[in-house]
């Protein structure tokens, strides 16, 4: 969950919660999928160092008729070759770890000013032979408080601890963007 899509966000250290006008609104204020007027696909790869690697793809597309648009993503962090030692401090191989994101979102225009966006989804994180999952849902708005400024306040990652009892990182953001 540190590391999501999109390679403006991730130049602007993910700093989206007000600017949020393309792909990567599905990761970080989904109310930005309220602004859409065409369809976008956003895939990213970034190569971490040290065996981690990290992909992610998403998509999003406005609705006919009603306004709003509807995005799906799916965000992969992979880390190999992690010296594995047991107890009593002997090596025991090398072990892999990866984590999994598979989300879907939807963003609409509240008021002429305001729009509001929700996304649900399901996590899985894997280390050797130990996998934990937990569902999670996000939640944005973003107000224009003036012709090319907005503002932004979203709520991700809420939900249930993951089964091992580690608590999911959940972040309240606010952000405000000049174009």
């Amino acid at each position: 969950l540190t590391f999501q899509g999109g390679a403006r966000a991730a130049a602007m250290a993910q700093a989206q919660a007000g600017l949020a006008d393309d792909s990567a609104a599905i990761y970080f204020n989904t109310a930005g999928l309220g602004l859409f007027k065409r369809q976008e696909l956003s895939l990213t790869h970034m190569d971490l160092g040290e065996g981690v690697r990290h992909q992610s793809l998403a998509y999003a597309r406005p609705l006919r008729g009603e306004g709003g648009a509807w995005g799906a993503y799916v965000d992969y962090l992979n880390v190999t070759d992690i010296h594995g030692y047991a107890p009593d401090g002997s090596r025991t191989g090398n072990v892999k770890a990866n984590d999994m994101v598979l989300g879907a979102a939807y963003g609409r225009s509240l008021l002429p000013n305001l729009t509001a966006g929700v996304a649900v989804k399901w996590l899985r994180e894997t280390l050797a032979d130990e996998a934990d999952s937990a569902p999670a849902a996000d939640a944005g708005l973003l107000y224009q408080v003036f012709p090319g400024t907005r503002g932004g306040l979203t709520l991700t990652h809420v939900g249930p601890s993951l089964n091992s009892g580690d608590p999911l990182p959940q972040t309240l953001a606010l952000g405000v963007s000049q174009n």
